[in-house]
């Protein structure tokens, strides 16, 4: 099929370092913007439930040495612009800012670099100026891990509360109120009435919350937890009950356009010719892979199951979508919950990871791949049109913003779960 006739304007999104510093206390040390060679981001929102963040930098031994030495109570603040290149090449400022944070950094304590850094740093208090001069001429490119300290100390302070006659979202927001956890989009509540009495045992905030969604059952097919960096998210797993923030984007349209002659044709987002309102994501051909996981976790995990739910004197069994059986793998389930959408939760795990796509797109805005969205993928190519074509939902992206001949572009790396 082909799309030629619905892509109209190119929007090539490009990215500003507009404040890269480091701090300490009142002791503002600022770099170059061009210090930030790059900024990664993996969001794994089935695994984790909180970003990892990557900077490149180059600075001098000296940074260096301060950076480590103050690993505790030292805080990078990055603040990274926004804005994308019309059809003209003009720059079309948008009106919000990419990212506007402070982080604190990981280190490992027992690594030798480390303790060398330490020690050193008595040494070069005392060098002459020269000596000094020349160490700052000397640069080095490093990699730092950075995370939100407040969030990460909030998330996993131990918790616990006993609730009475209550409904599971006025437990839900009582919690997320007394825990100061905002800026959360929340999809609404399936669970039918009142609970007679909660009880969440001594446990980390992110476990407390889980485990209400887990026992007491707040969505038929699950529930999605992540604390990301634009925005925190309590999602169904059904996609088409999910929640969105004012004039945010529901749905991302991604072609699959053909490589002529082994070229990739540009990749990143394309206005629809006939409607302004409506766009497209372009993805690199070339970065297209395609999996099968139901096969390999049914020869490992077991992918039939038989759910037991004692109490009710129940017993369900789900049968796996694998193309292929090599042999008996049933896995046995005890419920011993009070979730009355357990059998359906585990209908969901059944289907939703039978394909899965990873693909590239560059030159994106990046902040518009998140997990409350539904994924539509469209393929020129005929065959895989009728195979893959259809909705998907984010498992996992992997993002990049870096520097390119004094421009900052982007690369994103999406890893999509076709919805059977």
């Amino acid at each position: 099929m082909g799309f030629s006739n619905n892509i109209g304007e190119y929007k090539k999104y490009q990215f500003t370092i507009d404040d890269f510093s480091h701090i300490v206390g009142s002791d503002v040390m600022s770099f170059l913007p061009t210090s930030l060679k790059a900024f990664h981001v993996i969001d794994d929102y089935i695994d984790y439930i909180v970003p990892i963040i990557r900077i490149t930098v180059v600075m001098s031994d000296i940074a260096y040495y301060r950076v480590i030495q103050h690993k505790n109570d030292g805080i990078f603040h990055i603040r990274i612009g926004l804005y994308f290149l019309d059809a003209n090449g003009e720059k079309k400022a948008l009106n919000r800012k990419f990212l506007d944070k402070t982080f604190h950094i990981i280190t490992i304590e027992n690594k030798e670099d480390l303790t060398r850094v330490i020690e050193d740093v008595d040494k070069i208090n005392q060098l002459s100026q020269d000596e000094l001069d020349l160490y700052n001429s000397q640069l080095k490119t490093c990699s730092i891990y950075l995370y939100d300290r407040d969030l990460v100390m909030k998330i996993n302070r131990k918790v616990n509360y006993i609730f009475h006659r209550v409904s599971l979202f006025d437990a839900f927001y009582a919690i997320l109120t007394n825990e100061d956890i905002n800026q959360c989009l929340v999809s609404p509540f399936q669970h039918p009435g009142i609970i007679e009495e909660i009880i969440l045992p001594p446990m980390p905030l992110h476990n407390c919350i889980q485990y209400l969604s887990y026992y007491y059952g707040i969505y038929p097919y699950g529930s999605l937890l992540y604390f990301g960096l634009q925005r925190n998210y309590f999602l169904d797993l059904d996609v088409t009950k999910h929640i969105y923030e004012n004039n945010e984007t529901k749905v991302i349209s991604i072609l699959i356009v053909a490589s002529v002659e082994g070229l990739a044709p540009n990749s990143g987002k394309y206005v629809n010719r006939d409607n302004n309102d409506v766009f497209y994501y372009r993805a690199d051909s070339a970065s297209i892979e395609f999996m099968n996981n139901d096969v390999v976790s049914n020869i490992f995990n077991g992918k039939d199951q038989v759910m037991l739910t004692p109490y009710e004197n129940k017993e369900e069994h789900f049968k796996s979508v694998a193309s292929t059986m090599d042999f008996d793998n049933t896995d046995y389930v005890i419920n011993y919950t009070q979730n009355p959408f357990m059998s359906t939760t585990y209908s969901l795990s059944n289907h939703m990871s039978q394909t899965i796509i990873q693909l590239s797109i560059a030159n994106a805005d990046i902040g518009e791949f998140t997990p409350n969205k539904e994924y539509r993928l469209l393929f020129e190519d005929s065959k895989l049109e009728k195979k893959y074509r259809g909705t998907y939902r984010l498992l996992s992206s992997q993002s990049s913003i870096f520097n390119a001949n004094a421009d900052y572009t982007s690369m994103v790396t999406l890893r999509l779960s076709k919805l059977e």
